[in-house]
């Protein structure tokens, strides 16, 4: 599980929507000027110290009781026609990376867009080059979360029997969270979803017109907090399918992001 991932990304000289290869910090471009190569390193996660752990809050990756960290380094180079905008550059950038603000780092290759929400732990920069209009930068990053596609999977099917089971696509590293929406049209008693070996159930009786929402681990009743009895269900790799099982009929959709280590 704690394999280190090098990531090499060229950055060629285009706009952002037709590169090939796109780096992205909160408003910050990590692909503007001249700059030709960009190069990711994912490290090892290791345990958070308590002032991590107040910066992320409730947020973060679990193993049992212990909180973990990833670090990410990030360098490329900046070169621009004369030192006066470079400087410039560098002054806007260092505006841009306020520390222990989270934003979220999005990398873009081919047809896949990956994010991760991530902290500053440091930003440098090496001026030792010949060339006084380039600059070398290096941004280290902590990241609290596990990397997501930035598009959620949607899964839209109707509840018309007791027992539903809904075939999930496979393809992440990482637990997935979900969630869905379900638009009751015949009343009924119960709710029950079944994630291997995880379980929630929602006792009550529920009518036709009810809405039942779950997102961000929020599980609401036409806009209102109810109780339930279980977990959150997370999707893990080996996963295939979850069940549903209910008196009530109705549409349900669900969704999720694909999650990666």
């Amino acid at each position: 599980m704690f394999n280190q991932l090098v990531y090499n990304a060229l950055v060629p000289k285009k706009e952002w929507g037709e590169r090939e290869v796109s780096i992205k910090y909160g408003e910050l471009f990590l692909h503007d000027g001249e700059q030709k190569t960009a190069t990711i390193e994912y490290l090892n996660w290791k345990t958070t110290s308590r002032e991590q752990e107040q910066i992320s809050k409730d947020e973060g990756v679990f193993y049992g009781y212990q909180k973990w960290v990833k670090t990410i380094l990030i360098k490329w180079r900046i070169t621009w026609e004369t030192r006066t905008e470079l400087l410039g550059k560098i002054e806007e950038m260092k505006a841009k990376l306020a520390k222990d603000k989270k934003e979220v780092l999005q990398v873009k290759e081919w047809d896949w867009i990956r994010e991760r929400d991530c902290v500053v732990d440091k930003f440098r920069l090496n001026e030792h080059h010949w060339n006084v209009n380039r600059m070398e930068r290096e941004l280290q990053l902590l990241s609290y979360s596990y990397a997501r596609e930035s598009m959620p999977r949607v899964i839209e099917i109707s509840i018309d029997k007791d027992e539903t089971i809904v075939p999930i696509e496979r393809g992440w590293t990482a637990p997935t969270q979900l969630g869905w929406i379900y638009s009751i049209t015949q009343a009924g008693e119960n709710f029950k979803i079944e994630v291997g070996n995880q379980e929630l159930l929602v006792k009550k009786a529920f009518t036709s017109g009810d809405m039942m929402q779950l997102k961000n681990k929020n599980l609401t009743l036409n806009g209102d907090r109810i109780w339930f009895v279980g977990v959150y269900p997370k999707l893990e790799q080996e996963h295939e399918s979850l069940k549903i099982i209910t008196k009530t009929r109705g549409k349900f959709q669900i969704f999720y992001f694909l999650s990666y280590e």
